[in-house]
């Protein structure tokens, strides 16, 4: 999984299952994995589902306002 915060790598690496992560942004926050089923994510207290389906890769963004489309930028995100 990679998760990009106001255009810095906050995180490059596998999560271990169950255990949650968190990080703040003012403009941006991505989210890319290569298995969309394999990470759910919540934004601001709301649950966004996974980022995608099963071996899927996918990026998800947000901002202040809401959920914006990003483009998946690699095909092997950790």
């Amino acid at each position: 999984m990679r998760v990009t915060v106001d255009g810095f790598t906050a995180f490059e690496g596998m999560l271990h299952p169950g255990e949650p992560q968190s990080w703040v942004a003012q403009e941006i926050v991505i989210a890319e994995t290569g298995n969309g089923a394999g990470c759910f994510v919540i934004v601001n207290g709301q649950n966004m589902g996974a980022l995608g389906n099963r071996g899927q890769v996918s990026a998800r963004g947000w901002i202040p306002t809401g959920e914006v489309e990003v483009p998946a930028t690699t095909a092997s995100a950790p």
